[in-house]
């Protein structure tokens, strides 16, 4: 298939070349005299004609192009979301081991249900706000269970709260693990 200028250039000569042989063959055909109103009137229904068939080509072409491309893009979001799934599969089975892991860790430290379920919305990163409409009770309340929670953790901070239960899970690769050696200044 013809592309750009190389196109538009070939349409163009086989439109001219059409329009001339149409045009000669009307003339041949027309019983009567030949004026020059009748050539212009000629002219103007094959140059509708042509326009016509050449618009209509034109969007069909670019209706293909969009099918291709809606094609082309279903597929590759087919392709994301089989991989998407495939990754929360695999991921699933950690997810389930870690929350297991964090509820027993909140049993050994004897949160209460309401407590736990502060500490675990902590845990995502809601703020005291949002973990108090969540829960359709008071900010002060969610700001007393969390001083609570960290009481029972022994940790002093939302933040060492955090990092107790996830400072193991984010290692750090073993290039982050070298130790890096410092240029020496010279004096």
């Amino acid at each position: 298939m013809l592309r750009g200028k190389t196109a538009w250039a070939v349409y163009g000569v086989l439109g001219t070349f059409g329009f001339a042989l149409f045009l000669t063959l009307e003339m041949i055909a027309e019983n009567g005299p030949f004026t020059l109103v009748k050539l212009v009137l000629e002219a103007l229904e094959l140059l509708l004609i042509i326009g016509t068939a050449g618009v209509t080509a034109l969007l069909f072409s670019r209706f293909r192009a969009h099918q291709e491309e809606q094609a082309m893009l279903l597929e590759e979001l087919d392709e994301a979301r089989s991989q998407g799934q495939a990754w929360r599969e695999r991921a699933q089975r950690h997810i389930t081991g870690l929350s297991r892991a964090i509820q027993e860790q909140f049993e050994q430290w004897g949160l209460s249900v309401a407590e736990s379920e502060v500490a675990m919305l902590m845990l995502k990163g809601f703020s005291h706000k949002e973990i108090a409409r969540l829960r359709n009770t008071s900010e002060q309340t969610i700001r007393q269970q969390a001083r609570v929670v960290y009481a029972k953790a022994d940790v002093n901070s939302r933040h060492a709260f955090c990092a107790f239960f996830l400072e193991d899970l984010l290692l750090p690769s073993e290039e982050a693990e070298k130790p890096r050696l410092r240029p020496v200044a010279r004096a």
